[in-house]
């Protein structure tokens, strides 16, 4: 008679994996994360045809990696905050189900912090606005010691959680410009970290507005605060004021009419669904819509990076 071999727990480094392809979805940070590093600097670089666009790479694989282990610790640092939460509301995910435990994310979120910290401050001319950043990001971590006014109120956690992916974008942006000596804070640079910043808060507004026959009972969400309407509304007035800047800074950034008007598509097709779920609440999908509009906007501003770097014959290859 064969004894079956008792069953062998899952090692760290499998927690780990079990918790990075569950919880951070890889593709679905890395994506987004290496298009906002090349939209931002092929778009600075297309205004200064006189610096080489091979120069662009490292920038475009520091920035990339950066922005991916800023979100990773973001996702971390959520799974602490909101753990009492998370249990009743979403028990299936990985750390609320027992699968992976808070104490395996503690050196995984040193680690991070540590990687970010580390690869900045060897790459880049940029260490002190990474550094602000992540200090920023730590202190939305502790609800900046203010829990009891924080984290019961989601609208207060997202005004002052929103500053610091403005400074991320930010830093990206400075990559460049500090790798070439340029000026940082121009109207084109904060622009562009806002540009970057509008449809990730929409987003964030999105993902939390529900149909009043879904939400949950004791769960926070925009539309119960605010009501499905008046939360759905406000993430088209986020997607509006990001189409105003695309249209405001066209000439600095040398979009194509064929971009401004592919922008303009862009964001009435995500109102157009916004309206229609205002008229007819039924289950939300507002969350994968803000998803695309986000990385159409990307890709239309690498494209029109990309043709404007390919047109300009003074460029230094």
């Amino acid at each position: 008679m064969n004894t079956p071999l008792p069953h062998r727990a899952p090692t760290l480094f499998e927690r780990w994996r079990i918790y990075l392809i569950e919880s951070y979805k890889p593709a679905m940070k890395l994506i987004p994360s290496f298009l906002i590093a090349i939209a931002a600097i092929s778009t600075q670089a297309a205004q200064f045809p006189d610096i080489a666009p091979a120069s662009m790479l490292p920038l475009v694989l520091l920035g990339g990696t950066t922005i991916a282990l800023f979100l990773l610790y973001v996702r971390i640092a959520d799974e602490f905050k909101d753990y009492e939460v998370d249990c009743v509301y979403f028990p299936d995910r990985p750390v609320p189900s027992g699968r992976v435990q808070l104490n395996d994310l503690r050196p995984l979120k040193w680690a991070t912090i540590g990687a970010i910290l580390v690869l900045n401050y060897i790459c880049a001319d940029s260490f002190f606005l990474c550094l602000l950043t992540m200090l920023y990001f730590m202190l939305t971590e502790v609800w900046f010691f203010l829990p009891r006014l924080i984290a019961n109120n989601r609208l207060l956690a997202f005004i002052s959680h929103a500053p610091a992916y403005w400074l991320m974008n930010l830093y990206v942006v400075s990559l460049f410009a500090n790798q070439h000596g340029l000026a940082l804070y121009t109207k084109s640079n904060l622009m562009l970290a806002t540009w970057f910043l509008l449809p990730a808060m929409a987003w964030e507004i999105a993902r939390k507005t529900r149909a009043p026959a879904h939400e949950q009972r004791g769960y926070q969400t925009y539309s119960a605060m605010l009501g499905y309407r008046l939360s759905t509304l406000l993430s088209v007035a986020l997607i509006a004021a990001h189409v105003s800047i695309s249209l405001y800074m066209a000439p600095i950034w040398g979009f194509h009419y064929i971009i401004q008007w592919a922008l303009l598509a862009n964001a009435a097709l995500y109102s157009a669904h916004c309206i229609g779920f205002i008229r007819a609440p039924v289950r939300a999908q507002l969350k994968s819509r803000c998803e695309y509009y986000m990385i159409i906007c990307y890709v239309l501003m690498v494209a029109n990076a990309v043709h404007l770097l390919a047109t300009q014959p003074s460029n230094i290859i």
